[in-house]
């Protein structure tokens, strides 16, 4: 069974309506990145494959 869609952007953000007066308004659900300087990345070298691995914070 396929998954439901639930909102216009699975569905191709395209609307269509008959009313003249109609206004689409998609709310947009806006996260902020902190800055480079203000993240924390650790990472671990795996010295038998060579592999980077994050390292849980």
């Amino acid at each position: 069974m396929k998954p439901k869609k639930n909102s216009l952007s699975d569905l191709g953000g395209i609307m269509y309506s008959t009313n003249p007066e109609f206004e689409y308004h998609e709310e947009v659900d806006e996260t902020t990145t902190p800055s480079n300087n203000q993240q924390d990345l650790r990472v671990m070298l795996d010295k038998k494959t060579g592999e980077v691995k994050p390292l849980p914070s």
